[in-house]
């Protein structure tokens, strides 16, 4: 029975082997092929006696079988089931001489004498050919993809040039630009602070807007081609909120009010007097976002409002709300706002026009800065605008406090709806206000008031101002009186005492309204000296003595800014170049260098740098120095300006101009 078995299974393995597709051997220890099936013939092209007896060296090339032999010898002397050469291919011959490559595979089986290698070998011609085929396709992709890749990094270098010209040339347009808009601008503010009829004024005033909005366009142009150089960068400084907030809000009232949109303002925080931060991206995003408030108010609308908000997550974030009841926007309309140079509302649908670049900018600045903007709309009902922004801290707030711990504020007259954000603004800093509405107590308060009492009134038309500025003329008490005004342009007519503009309260006023002697005014004889005129008057003081070194190559910039420091009484002396410049200093000679940046013959910064240089061999103070440039100011350095005290951008009304000589001028001289 088991021999019959072992013959049925001898029988199945050589059918199984005969009709496998792999080749298959048997090979004694003398290298002598005693056995293979079909496939093996089929790739060598031997006959079945041909090949069984025949020495398994004859399927090599000749150079191969003598290590053959060995190889053979190292086998059968260790045994085991492995490939040959490490599944590496091979190369065999074939009857007529031709070679295939093959894979082999061996193992073995042990016999009564001693033992058969089993080979297995499969051809590799098909396989091998499509390797060579792929590999060729490899070769091919990755020469086609270097030669794109170069390609793609030709044009990208091109583009990038391209932009960058394109940039320069923005820039250029951009300063040359600026030098005539100098003298439109300057020449539009000389003219109205001359005798003009109603007329006169519109055009004057109508010259100012279009100038106004030109440079605008100029700013958002510029501003997007710097972005899309990848040129735009963040910078940070130390500055007060606060005042960025209050100067800021100033600047629109003239327009809210032009618009008849009524604009307030309140924040829900002790803002801190310092934060590190770029106060020019944030007050360029702040302006843009009021601008359009107040641009796309509805005419259809009995009652129009801008409200600007600020508060303070506890992680520091600041948010900048400002929300308006005006036309608004669609959904479709939002989603065209931040696109370049698309308009929500389209150019044709509005007379407001402009370039479709602000609300671009502003969220570029923003994400710049690390912050983001937000905008909410719905046609018909308003937009809001939210810019939050991490800021941080630099000192706290509490010096406000104590430097009005030692006055008594008492608010007299109505207690309406401005009365009580007042009341809350001034609680913020920690000052408590009394709130005195009856007649007969505030002229018993009037009486017996001392110097350290402050009168607060709100400009309100339901308190007769008249009635008590002549209770403030009959009494002699040195008591400070003020009064809180929406309007910057407050009549000198109403004046009692001094006025603050509120809506925000404007505390860099009030702080200087309180340092100020108020004898005069309670006497009867009213100060109406605005805070502004009181720092020209100062620095023309200063410069009476020590004249401006101004220099300045643009004859129609020379004559503008002569005429506008001529109006205002300050003693200078003009220059054309910086080498003239630099011969007529001298030691304590001058009050302050307002230099152009780019002339002929020596340029501002090396002029500056040629003082310095002279000023530090002979051990003197520096003069403070501003710099007047038609070009980018974000381009110096935030932290000194190369040397420079400040930054004068052309064009720049006197107002701009005044207040730099002041901060600058009456700090250092």
């Amino acid at each position: 029975m088991t021999e019959i078995l072992n013959q049925i299974v001898s029988k199945m393995v050589q059918d199984v082997a005969g009709a496998a597709p792999q080749g298959i051997m048997l090979i004694n220890p003398e290298g002598t092929i005693v056995w293979c099936n079909p496939a093996i013939l089929r790739l060598f092209g031997y006959g079945m006696d041909e090949l069984v007896g025949a020495d398994v060296e004859v399927l090599l090339p000749a150079e191969l079988r003598g290590a053959h032999t060995n190889h053979r010898s190292v086998f059968f002397d260790n045994p085991s089931t492995r490939s040959m050469s490490r599944g590496n291919i091979l190369v065999a011959q074939r009857s007529d001489g031709s070679e295939v490559e093959v894979e082999v595979g061996l193992g073995f089986t042990r016999t009564d004498d001693s033992g058969l290698a089993i080979a297995f070998v499969t051809d590799m011609t098909r396989h091998q050919s499509i390797v060579h085929q792929l590999s060729k396709m490899t070769r091919s992709l990755e020469t086609k993809v270097q030669a794109r890749t170069s390609q793609l990094r030709e044009k990208t270098r091109l583009a990038e040039a391209a932009n960058n010209q394109k940039t320069r040339f923005i820039a250029g347009v951009s300063h040359e630009i600026r030098t005539p808009m100098n003298g439109i601008v300057g020449a539009a503010e000389l003219l109205r602070n001359t005798d003009l009829d109603a007329a006169q004024m519109q055009l004057v005033n109508a010259l100012s807007e279009a100038s106004d909005h030109l440079l605008n366009l100029i700013n958002n142009v510029l501003d997007l081609s710097k972005f899309e150089a990848k040129a735009m960068q963040a910078n940070s400084e130390v500055f007060s909120l606060r005042e960025l907030l209050e100067s800021t809000l100033r600047n629109f009232r003239p327009l809210a009010s032009s618009a008849n949109v009524t604009m307030s303002y309140h924040d829900h925080i002790v803002l801190p007097v310092q934060l590190n931060g770029d106060p020019v991206k944030i007050r360029q995003i702040l302006s843009n976002m009021i601008s359009n408030a107040i641009k796309f108010s509805d005419p259809e609308k009995e009652e129009t409002f801008v409200h600007i908000s600020a508060l303070r997550d506890l992680d520091g974030t600041f948010h900048f709300i400002v929300q308006d009841n005006g036309i608004g926007m669609s959904r479709e309309g939002m989603l065209k706002a931040f696109r370049p140079y698309a308009q929500a509302h389209g150019a044709l649908a509005t007379p407001i026009g402009g370039t479709g670049l602000g609300l671009v900018l502003s969220r570029e600045l923003a994400v710049l800065m690390g912050g983001e903007l937000f905008i909410e709309s719905q046609m018909g009902i308003g937009t809001t605008a939210t810019l939050s922004i991490n800021l941080q801290e630099d000192e706290q707030l509490s010096e406000y406090a104590a430097d009005l711990s030692n006055y008594n504020f008492i608010f007299l007259g109505s207690h309406g709806s401005e009365l009580q954000r007042i009341d809350e603004q001034l609680g913020l800093v920690g000052i408590k206000v009394r709130k005195v509405a009856n007649e007969k107590e505030i002229l018993e308060l009037l009486k017996s008031s001392s110097n350290r009492d402050v009168f607060l009134m709100h400009d309100c038309p339901a308190f007769d101002h008249e009635r008590w500025r002549h209770e403030l003329g009959r009494i002699s008490t040195p008591s400070k009186f003020v009064k809180f005004s929406s309007n910057s342009n407050f009549p000198a007519a109403h004046a009692q005492g001094r006025h603050v503009e509120c809506n925000p309260i404007q505390w860099s006023q009030l702080f200087e309204v309180l340092e100020t002697d108020f004898s005069e005014g309670l006497n009867g004889n009213v100060r109406n000296v605005s805070l502004e005129d009181e720092e020209i008057m100062r620095v023309v003081a200063v410069c009476a003595e020590r004249p401006l070194m101004i220099c300045e190559d643009n004859q129609l910039s020379q004559d503008i800014l002569a005429a506008q420091l001529q109006a205002n009484g300050l003693n200078y002396q003009m220059f054309s170049n910086g080498k003239d410049a630099l011969e007529c200093w001298a030691p304590g000679e001058y009050s302050c260098l307002l230099t152009d940046l780019q002339m002929p013959q020596m340029d501002g910064l090396s002029l500056l740098n040629e003082i310095r240089n002279k000023e530090h061999k002979l051990n003197l103070p520096e003069m403070p120095a501003i710099l007047m440039t038609a070009g980018d100011i974000q381009e110096f350095d935030r932290s000194g300006f190369g040397g420079f005290c400040g930054t004068i951008r052309k064009p720049a009304k006197f107002e701009y101009l005044r207040s730099e000589l002041a901060g600058i001028i009456l700090k250092n001289c």
